[in-house]
């Protein structure tokens, strides 16, 4: 997992887990404020940063919608289904007020997923 200025390594997870696990209390409001203030994870102005959480997967095998849509049939589906992924998780947290966010937000995905999904895959997706 990579974010802008750090690679989590499994080592972080790791670390991640055990702090879930010794904390079960928290929520992923406090998990969140925490891991900002061990990893020192500052906006510019100094300020803990706000986190969001984005998961990204496998797409669905069939989605009648979405082949449609595309204009797929299930052969075309079967040779062109590894270049598309399934958005499994958009969370902007309730206080965090910025204009067009989630048009930001995916701004900067369809710049680094790619990537991103290649290092974990081993084909792009289709941007």
């Amino acid at each position: 997992m990579i974010t802008p200025k750090r690679k989590i390594t499994t080592q972080d997870i790791q670390f991640i887990k055990e702090l879930m696990d010794a904390n079960p209390t928290w929520l992923r409001t406090r998990l969140s404020k925490e891991l900002c203030t061990l990893w020192d994870w500052r906006n510019e102005k100094g300020q803990l940063k706000d986190m969001a959480c984005l998961l990204f997967g496998a797409a669905a095998w069939s989605c009648a919608d979405r082949d449609q849509f595309i204009g797929w049939d299930a052969r075309t589906r079967k040779a062109n289904k590894h270049l598309i992924t399934n958005n499994a998780r958009f969370l902007i947290l309730p206080w965090v007020k910025v204009r067009y966010l989630a048009s930001h937000i995916l701004s900067q995905i369809i710049r680094r997923i790619s990537k991103d999904w290649l290092q974990i895959r081993s084909s792009g997706l289709s941007t």
